[in-house]
């Protein structure tokens, strides 16, 4: 079963991604938190496949974050889902060790299940 963490402060854009995914993905096991060190102690507890994250959250960032998760935890694909569509965000996103960058307001499903198919626990979807 593909286990799915989504890091983002806002509450209501967690349930919202959550039910598209879960709709997309039933299957899926999608958790959530609301910032770095809750998902540092999720990760920690049961580590997940796949990690969707913003990158601008209270205390730590998504970068920052993602350079710890890869850090503990190299093989879980980070990918970095945000508002700021800029060039230096996807670079720095790259840098931190993130698998793949999307853009919230241009999210396509079949770039994310390209994703989810890449990873060996999914190839049943």
């Amino acid at each position: 079963m593909l286990r799915v963490l989504l890091v983002n402060y806002r509450y209501d854009f967690r349930e919202a991604f959550k039910e598209s995914f879960s709709y997309h993905y039933p299957s899926a096991l999608i958790e959530e938190v609301g910032g770095g060190d809750e998902a540092l102690e999720r990760i920690r507890q049961t580590p997940p496949h796949l990690i969707f994250m913003d990158i601008r959250m209270p205390g730590m960032n998504g970068l920052q974050l993602t350079q710890k998760i890869k850090g503990e935890s190299p093989n879980t694909r980070i990918a970095i889902l945000t508002s700021y569509d800029l060039l230096e965000y996807r670079e720095a996103a790259l840098q931190y060790g993130a698998d793949h960058f999307f853009v919230k307001s241009s999210l396509q499903w079949d770039e994310v299940e390209a994703l989810v198919k890449s990873i060996p626990v999914a190839g049943k979807f």
